[in-house]
């Protein structure tokens, strides 16, 4: 029996980059949540102090706002620059959209990697059997063909079948490599009993040469 495994390069992969997607929400959920209502606070206080100051011009000020005066004077008296504006509220808005946009889909890449390492397949050598997850079984007797594509130590297949209803019923279903190790051993083993003819081939291929009857390897001569 192979089993395959969830592989390490796949959900390595996803992990870091749903790592990413969260710091990225991270950083909208603070400039959403804390820095435009600070800068909304900010900016009402600037709007207090340069309205005491235009009213200190006029009349006296009651103790109260006196105070309140001297407090916000010490914040900006040192301020240079343009004046402080109130932000827009359509920044704060995108910001938390864009926030819960990246951090959705973070939830979802992370659910998506807890699915695939539930999954397992299995293929039973003796019998020809490939055990698909959701409990999908197809017997050797009901595999059509498998086309492969090989790249280094990783295969791609895709393996038509005969369906559960009439033969002219036809599916397919697609074996990645990439995705699960063991996998790559499974789609030889299948692409070995479909085609036994390419399995001989290679077996052929791969010889030594035989020395002649005293011994020694066959030479050429120009």
């Amino acid at each position: 029996m192979i089993r395959t495994r969830l592989a390490r390069r796949f959900w390595l992969r996803k992990l870091i980059l749903a790592m990413l997607l969260v710091s990225a929400g991270a950083v909208f959920a603070h400039r959403g949540f804390v820095y435009y209502p600070g800068q909304v606070e900010r900016a009402q206080r600037y709007a207090d102090w340069i309205s005491y100051f235009e009213q200190s011009q006029t009349r006296e000020l009651l103790p109260g706002e006196k105070a309140r005066f001297d407090l916000l004077n010490r914040e900006f008296e040192t301020h240079i620059g343009p004046p402080i504006t109130m932000p827009s509220r359509l920044d704060e808005i995108t910001q938390i959209i864009l926030c819960a946009l990246f951090c959705g889909v973070a939830f979802f890449m992370l659910a998506n990697l807890l699915q695939f390492g539930r999954q397992r397949i299995e293929f039973e050598e003796d019998t020809g059997t490939l055990y698909l997850p959701g409990k999908v079984t197809i017997q050797h007797q009901r595999m059509k063909s498998i086309e492969v594509i090989g790249y280094k130590d990783l295969r791609l297949a895709r393996l038509d079948y005969q369906g559960s209803g009439s033969p002219s019923d036809s599916q397919s279903t697609k074996l990645d490599g990439w995705i699960h190790d063991g996998l790559n051993e499974i789609i030889d083993a299948i692409h070995s009993r479909l085609h036994p003819e390419s399995a001989a081939d290679s077996s052929a291929a791969v010889g030594c040469d035989v020395p002649d009857g005293d011994g020694e390897s066959p030479t050429t001569t120009a």
